[in-house]
């Protein structure tokens, strides 16, 4: 084999490489103890607020380096306008201050900016943030030295998706939760993901294709 032809190869092996192995990771957590969320009707507004000095613990992942790493959820999220069909409310969530972050249990954490979609909440039995998945968090930094975190802050063509998942306090409906004098406070857990784009991964099995086209060709005219 050619020289250029070894070369072509050795570069398409490397974007086939860089496909199968492209960051994929994801972990599911879970409100600690004093920790919750707060619905508030007078304002419309949702926060997390805390007695201690974390919000959630990851409790089960595919990465070997986030379990059992703590985290912080800050802002207020503002609830539109709640729209109902059959047993089930939705509606969209504003904000300018959401924060998200987890501790790498040395010196550092992953701080995010965090943007909630929507809210949405099934016959008064079970709600969700964030339900229909949507990335919605951005802005990563990070400065430690656990390489899972370094995965998802460099991972510029991401998708990243933070969901949360409760259940009303005394079975209310989202309408309830946020009636004018109300503040209602329940517990939570969620699932984190970070996931290659698709175009990352089509470009990357595109530009493999081509590779293999150019030393088969250059193969057949030597």
């Amino acid at each position: 084999m050619k020289r250029s032809s070894l070369a072509v190869l050795i570069v398409v092996l490397a974007l086939v490489a860089q496909t199968a192995n492209a960051a994929d990771i994801s972990c599911d957590f879970a409100s600690v103890t004093g920790a919750s969320i707060k619905f508030t009707g007078t304002g419309d507004k949702i926060e997390f607020p805390n007695t201690g000095l974390y919000d959630f613990v990851i409790t089960d992942t595919t990465s070997p380096n986030l379990g059992g790493l703590f985290g912080t959820i800050g802002g207020t999220f503002n609830v539109g306008p709640i729209t109902t069909v059959g047993g089930v409310e939705q509606a969209l969530l504003s904000t300018t201050d959401g924060s998200f972050s987890i501790y790498d249990g040395v010196a550092a954490a992953l701080t995010a900016s965090l943007d909630w979609k929507d809210i949405t909440v099934y016959n008064k039995l079970s709600g969700v943030m964030n339900g229909t998945g949507l990335a919605n968090l951005s802005g990563f930094a990070y400065t430690g030295g656990n390489s899972d975190l370094l995965a998802i802050k460099n991972g510029a063509e991401q998708t990243v998706v933070l969901t949360f998942q409760f259940s009303p306090l005394k079975k209310k409906s989202l309408a309830q939760l946020m009636t004018d004098g109300q503040v209602n406070n329940t517990s939570y857990s969620g699932s984190l993901s970070a996931v290659p784009e698709p175009s990352t991964l089509v470009g990357l099995a595109g530009m493999a294709l081509v590779g293999v086209g150019l030393v088969w060709r250059r193969r057949r005219s030597g």
